[in-house]
């Protein structure tokens, strides 16, 4: 596989906003593959909290509702080639976007969501994160489909990430900046799936 990303470009995006959205991150051919090995994975609806109805809760607390699996061993072998990829090379990608020294840990998850799924706003600065990445997988996707992720500060939204497809997001969950996904429309018309997960800190000598 390929990796198409203009370094010095995303390096002015994230100094910016400590934020980027990267287009046609890999070769299309690839891309597609992947979206159709994404399409076969089993992936159950979940919700938090669990035993209440997310929607009846969302003003009060953090919630969330989308399909999704993390079992590895169930990708096929573009995404298992994109796995490999993650681990080994987007560490060393995203130092030299970022400047902050970080590695691979815990194994990124698929989610598909669907009409209704959403993701309420919150902070991913969590324990041992640094970094987050998505990979966005979705075939003409059209902004007004929702499953947009929104990056807001002082309650107001400063940015948006439309997950078109082949579309590679990265961003600092070390700030204070907050972000959620909308929910997906009825009228869309396909689901809306990713490939996620966090990059933690590392010692900068490993990555030369």
């Amino acid at each position: 596989m390929k990796i198409h990303i203009d370094i010095p470009l995303e390096q002015n995006k994230y100094n910016d906003a400590k934020r980027l959205l990267a287009p046609n991150i890999l070769e299309k051919d690839f891309a597609d593959a992947c979206l159709q090995e994404i399409k076969q994975l089993d992936m159950p609806l979940m919700n938090h909290p669990s035993r209440r109805d997310p929607y009846q809760v969302v003003n009060d607390q953090f919630a969330w509702r989308f399909h999704k699996t993390n079992k590895i061993d169930d990708y096929g072998t573009n995404l298992q080639e994109l796995l490999e990829f993650i681990k080994t090379e987007l560490p060393k990608y995203a130092y030299k976007i970022t400047g902050k020294p970080v590695k691979f840990q815990g194994n990124p998850q698929v989610t598909r969501y669907n009409y209704d799924c959403f993701l309420s706003p919150h902070s991913d600065n969590v324990g041992w994160r640094s970094l987050a990445y998505y990979f966005y997988f979705n075939d003409d996707w059209r902004a007004d489909w929702g499953g947009n992720t929104m990056f807001i500060e002082d309650d107001k939204i400063v940015d948006t990430f439309v997950p078109y497809h082949n579309s590679f997001g990265l961003f600092d969950v070390e700030v204070t900046t907050k972000h959620f996904v909308t929910p997906v429309t009825k009228w869309a018309k396909s689901d809306r799936y990713a490939l996620g997960g966090w990059l933690s800190v590392e010692d900068p000598d490993l990555l030369d």
